[in-house]
């Protein structure tokens, strides 16, 4: 029997009961010849069917130059122009990354199940779907950045299948970038040649470079420049969340959707601090970290991969530089507008990290030292958390788990939304994706990190591989994809026939429970446990 989410005396979840109007069915064939032969500004581009009607996809398309040779560890310049007309039907390697076969458990079972494509230094390649069959229809664009942290991962996994978005008339972008050292490695040596006094960020660059590439060429294939959205999912979110650290990127930025980790209190490492994690891990490659650019640049790429060092698989973290991010903390660039009439989608999954987390936590003692120690008190007493939380050994780690994010997690995003007020972005739209991918492990794994996207791509399909998706999990991920897709178009995610979406502000803190049939809905009821969690939270804020 499925967990419920329920500490004995309270409920610790909110359940709703939602009618549903009419609802078009996730992967939906559409009538539509496609897009034919665009003219970008640096050739002719064609592109081909995808596995929806209606959809053209142009499959790695360079936005920026190899960065190879001498622009390994360089800013990106423009591709190379082409003649005639040049057929985009082949995705492109993804980035150098460590180890090639990257993925646990579930990921390896669930995302790459049909195994792993090559890796390349050369791969500053973007992917366009479209359901446009012209430049004139100026739909919204979303552009995403994958997760994987800073390390791995690349822009067409399977899980982030772009065409069910697009049929929703938005126009997906999805972007190949530089990894791990080869994205983010900083040195003395770098410093001297940039001109800028600084280095790393190459990552950030390319994405910087990518958005360059949509403002320029997106109309052609049917998309707005103007009505850009960007979003990401783990390490995704603080790819796209410090665009907006960049006064010019974020001048095109009018929407940011962040899946799982949201962007407010990001502090960027010094530069100083990257250059002495960098050289020490050149130093236990077996390098002496003060060679010459003209040699690091000629070693072999594949030097640099399958070593785990004290200092991790690769340098890896975005720099405060002055250049590509301009603001010591991702708070002051909100602080300068750059989020200003910026709409924000935002949210976590019920078992993100969790299933090992709180193993210690088993017994009700455990549990409740644990929740006095990280409250303190005063809070701890106040709310009379004993009460207000009752647990028995048998239950004490699931409620924990419980808590973390459906209490904890939730309302400190829901008070974002809160303190966004201040610097007048659009409005902030928070979520809590908690139902269980089926299948699988589904008891110990609950909603667990990343398995959101299954639905917000809309990507469930009925084949050898995949879970056993079950009709509500369908239904569900049309329901998602058109919220998301709402969101991209409007600012907002609420549309006809879709359970109503609440924002979250100063006169009612809100989320969507994106859960079961039973659950699915607005929650805006404050119980004790999540005024407690404000309280807790609200020092962070200024509140």
């Amino acid at each position: 029997m499925r967990l419920q989410y329920f500490t004995k005396g309270i409920a610790v979840m909110a359940a709703c009961s939602m009618a549903f109007g009419a609802l078009g069915v996730t992967g939906q064939a559409q009538e539509g010849a496609g897009l034919g032969v665009v003219e970008t500004a640096y050739g002719q581009a064609q592109g081909v069917p995808g596995a929806l009607d209606g959809i053209t996809l142009f499959k790695g398309v360079p936005y920026a130059a190899p960065p190879v040779g001498e622009l390994r560890w360089a800013e990106p310049q423009d591709p190379e122009v082409w003649d005639g007309v040049r057929v985009f039907d082949t995705y492109a390697p993804m980035a150098m990354q460590w180890p090639n076969d990257m993925a646990g458990e579930p990921w390896k079972t669930d995302f790459y199940y049909e195994g792993l494509p090559e890796y390349s230094e050369d791969c500053l390649y973007l992917n366009v779907a479209t359901s446009a069959t012209s430049g004139e229809e100026k739909m919204p664009v979303y552009v995403w950045f994958h997760g994987g942290g800073l390390n791995h991962g690349y822009s067409y996994e399977i899980e982030c299948d772009p065409e069910v978005l697009a049929q929703k008339g938005v126009v997906v972008v999805e972007v190949g970038h530089r990894l791990g050292v080869f994205g983010y490695m900083a040195l003395p040596q770098l410093d001297a040649e940039t001109g800028y006094n600084a280095s790393g960020n190459w990552g950030l660059m390319d994405e910087i470079k990518a958005i360059e590439w949509v403002v320029e060429n997106i109309e052609a294939f049917g998309g707005d420049p103007e009505r850009i959205t960007v979003g990401g999912q783990s390490g995704g979110t603080s790819k796209s969340g410090a665009l907006f650290a960049n006064d010019e990127t974020a001048k095109h930025l009018d929407g940011a959707i962040w899946q799982t980790s949201l962007q407010y209190g990001t502090k960027y490492r010094t530069v100083e601090e990257m250059e002495e994690t960098s050289v020490n891990w050149l130093k236990m490659l077996g390098l002496q970290g003060d060679e010459s650019l003209e040699e690091l640049r000629a070693m072999d790429a594949q030097f640099f991969m399958g070593k785990e060092t004290e200092y991790g698989k690769a340098p890896q973290g975005m720099v405060y530089d002055n250049y590509a991010i301009q603001y010591p903390t991702l708070q002051e660039a909100y602080e300068a507008g750059n989020f200003e009439n910026v709409s924000i989608l935002a949210g976590t999954d019920l078992g993100e990290f969790t299933q090992d987390r709180f193993a210690d936590l088993n017994t009700a003692e455990a549990f409740y030292a644990y929740y006095k120690d990280m409250l303190g008190e005063e809070l701890y007493e106040k709310y009379d958390f004993p009460h207000t939380c009752r647990v028995v050994d048998a239950i004490a780690e699931d409620t924990a788990r419980i808590l973390n994010h459906s209490v904890f997690t939730v309302t400190n995003n829901m008070l974002f939304g809160k303190k966004a007020e201040e610097y007048h972005t659009g409005d902030v739209y928070i979520y809590l994706f908690t139902h269980f991918t089926p299948g699988r492990n589904e008891e110990e794994l609950w909603a667990w990190h990343s398995s959101e996207l299954w639905y917000t791509f809309g990507s469930l399909r009925d084949t050898a591989g995949q879970r056993y998706w079950e009709d509500w999990d369908y239904e569900l991920a049309d329901i998602v994809t058109s919220y998301w897709s709402n969101f991209m178009k409007t600012g907002n995610p609420n549309g006809e026939g879709l359970p109503e979406w609440v924002n979250s502000n100063s006169e009612h803190l809100a989320y969507m429970d994106l859960g079961d049939e039973d659950t699915i809905g607005s929650v805006t009821y404050m119980d004790s446990l999540k005024q407690m969690a404000a309280e807790f939270y609200a020092p962070n804020y200024g509140f």
